[in-house]
Formats: C-alpha cells, sequence, structure tokens
C-alpha cells in the first residue's frame, strides 16, 4: 500500500511543476510525514478543537543548498469549528519550514482535497513568501488514510488523531 501513496503524491508533484519551465532547488520524499492531533477528538458534531500538526521533511536534496538534507514545521490552531465531515475542507494556509541548516522558508499556499473511498490525498500548492527560496514556487502532497474520517463519519468511532506521508518540492520559477 505504501508503494501506492508513494505513487500518487509522485504524480502529483511531477503533474504540478513544469520540467521545462522550473529548476528544482529542493525536494524532500517519504519518510517525510505528517500527524494531525485534535483535542477533543473530532466526531459528527462540529464543536471547538484544538489542533496541533508536525511535519517532518526528510530525506530531502537540495542542488543549490548541499547541506540541506530535512526540515520541520509545527502549526497551532485554537477553538477550529471541526468535524469529521468537515476536517478536510479546502483553505489557504501560511507556516514556516525549518530546515536542518538554520535558515527558514515561509509558504502561503492553497489547500485542495482529493479522495478516494480508502485515500485523501491533500495538496498544498502556493509561494515560498520569505526565507530561503523566497519567490519559489512550493508544492507538497500529503496522503493519508481516509478509513479513520470514514468510520467517524457512520458514528462508528472518533477521530483524535491523523497520519500521512508527505513529497514536497520547491523550485525556482
Amino acid at each position: 500500500m505504501s508503494a501506492i501513496l508513494a505513487a500518487v503524491a509522485a504524480s502529483v508533484l511531477v503533474g504540478t511543476v513544469p520540467a521545462h519551465a522550473d529548476i528544482l532547488d529542493v525536494t524532500c520524499v517519504p519518510p517525510s510525514s505528517a500527524v494531525v492531533e485534535f483535542d477533543p477528538p473530532l466526531d459528527n458534531t462540529a464543536s471547538a478543537t484544538d489542533v496541533s500538526l508536525s511535519v517532518q521533511y526528510g530525506p530531502c536534496v537540495s542542488l543549490s543548498e548541499g547541506d540541506l538534507t530535512s526540515g520541520s514545521r509545527t502549526n497551532e490552531v485554537s477553538g477550529a469549528p471541526l468535524s469529521c465531515t468537515n476536517v478536510l475542507s479546502p483553505n489557504t494556509v501560511t507556516f514556516t519550514i525549518a530546515w536542518n541548516t538554520g535558515d527558514t522558508s515561509t509558504v502561503t499556499a492553497s489547500r485542495t482535497i482529493t479522495t478516494t473511498p480508502a485515500l485523501a490525498l491533500v495538496t498544498l500548492t502556493g509561494t515560498v513568501t520569505s526565507g530561503l527560496f523566497a519567490g519559489d514556487a512550493f508544492v507538497e502532497a500529503l496522503v493519508s488514510s481516509r478509513l479513520e474520517l470514514v468510520s467517524c463519519q457512520l458514528g462508528l468511532t472518533t477521530v483524535d488523531s491523523l497520519f500521512g506521508t508527505v513529497s514536497t518540492s520547491i523550485s525556482s520559477v
């Protein structure tokens, strides 16, 4: 199943970054991963929920920044009106990636969601607005199982966390 998830993420990244126009500054592939935690756990009723997101990037390869091999980001949101039926809604996000070199990249991106009965593909497409790679295009694909959310939507369980694999590319245009 992990090979299928990697293929889906790779197809999103390759399909959204035109090879003839862009120079790839950094790419990070699985086991890069994301964990999202919900407090209280999600159920079918939207309620004020604290959300904690942690993304670990690595291994990463950069032709322009040879020492860059990994990175991370965290986001905290308090009191978001979430349920297992609306948690995968599109929106715009801004976040900062801290690279192992000590540099940072601040990104603003649009989040879109594609689902199958078993998988959710969360795609972030935007721009590095400041820091390392400022002005570059940013594309990230997070692939996660949707089975917990489906069980939650059926009223069979609650969801306290979700896990997914992450593929990321940053390229100059």
